[in-house]
């Protein structure tokens, strides 16, 4: 049974939060492949660029988070 866009969500926010980035980054571009429109997974998305110190790339991800109706309080 594969796994729904919310729970990979979940995943990757967990390898995120212990410092598994790179499984994070892997998981959460799956999300965005299937679900190019998922605000959240483009926060954390970003979120993941900046500790990689891309700076482009996650200012993209947050810009895409806000057209797709993140608020970015987080």
């Amino acid at each position: 049974m594969a796994s729904t866009p919310a729970v990979k969500l979940t995943a990757a926010e967990n390898m995120f939060e212990q410092g598994q980035i790179e499984a994070a980054q892997i998981t959460i571009d799956s999300v965005l492949e299937n679900n190019p429109d998922n605000a959240e997974a483009h926060v954390l998305s970003g979120r993941i660029l900046l500790v990689q110190q891309q700076y482009g790339p996650a200012r993209l991800e947050f810009e895409r988070s806000g057209r797709h109706g993140a608020g970015l309080d987080r």
